[in-house]
């Protein structure tokens, strides 16, 4: 499998900031930080949620 080197990585950078412009690349990761942040900020209110007074539901099987 082919390994990217450092320059090559570097040349990638350059074309997308060519391409995009450093306010577009700038709005888009500062989105997918607020992203991240919504998901995580979901992840501990079901935690949050799931504590002792609502335990979370066990997985009943039906027996016959």
């Amino acid at each position: 499998m082919y390994r990217f080197s450092g320059y090559e990585i570097l040349i990638v950078l350059a074309i997308i900031l060519v391409l995009f412009g450093p306010e577009r690349i700038a709005k888009y990761a500062k989105e997918f930080g607020k992203s991240i942040a919504a998901f995580l900020n979901g992840l501990k209110d079901r935690d949050d949620y799931h504590s002792e007074d609502n335990p979370k539901p066990q997985n009943e099987t039906m027996e016959n």
